[in-house]
């Protein structure tokens, strides 16, 4: 069985350094410590983990890491399954464009629910295009031009490799239940419109024209 962390004691230089050799990361030298800073998320267990290596450890291996683990509640036990199932499936296709975090390690308890993924630190050389704070901010919650154009470029890329993917409908690839048949679909953009018959029936009055043809 998958060895799975499920809580920071468990984070231990003789465990990263096992992990970082079976990569092959690590071709020689060995981890020495590891200092752990938690990071804000709210919706998982989230560290930031910065790590010391011996003298003769290759300089190219990285140094700061992002551990992620399920919070102890129902609803995070599966979506942490599926999201180390989503990096383990990843790793295994050569040809997956890299729009994807480095995963160093996925791994999860079917009897407990519990998972962990081990991901490449990228906070030092990667921003977020909005912070969570500015999400709730009327005045900030857009992304500039810039990003936004990075972001759908790399969706694209991600879009162009799974579309009519054979993986797709597979393991935890499947096709989410609005989009899996044209009837489904057909539902899905009638409630859609009804929502937007009922927005215009409510608010035409005020709403801009130009607005209204985007929409």
């Amino acid at each position: 069985m998958q060895r799975v962390i499920s809580a920071l004691e468990q984070v231990t230089p003789e465990w990263l350094t096992s992990v970082l050799q079976q990569k092959p990361l690590l071709a020689r030298g060995q981890v020495l410590e590891i200092a752990v800073r938690p990071s804000s998320a709210f919706n998982s267990a989230t560290d930031h983990l910065t790590v010391t290596f011996s003298e003769d450890a290759p300089a190219t291996v990285p140094r700061h890491f992002l551990l992620k683990r399920n919070l102890q509640v129902a609803w995070a036990r599966p979506a942490g399954i599926r999201e180390a199932q989503f990096y383990q499936m990843v790793a295994q296709l050569p040809k997956h464009p890299a729009v994807i975090v480095p995963c160093f390690d996925a791994a999860w308890n079917p009897d407990t629910g519990d998972s962990h993924i081990l991901l490449q630190d990228l906070s030092g050389s990667h921003m977020l295009p909005i912070t969570r704070d500015q999400h709730f901010d009327s005045s900030t919650n857009i992304p500039s031009r810039e990003h936004m154009q990075q972001v759908i470029d790399i969706l694209a890329r991600f879009h162009a490799f799974w579309w009519q993917n054979p993986h797709l409908g597979t393991g935890v690839a499947q096709i989410g239940e609005w989009c899996n048949s044209v009837e489904q679909i057909a539902t899905e953009v009638a409630r859609r419109r009804r929502a937007w018959d009922d927005l215009w029936e409510h608010e035409q009055t005020w709403f801009p024209p130009s607005l209204r043809t985007l929409y």
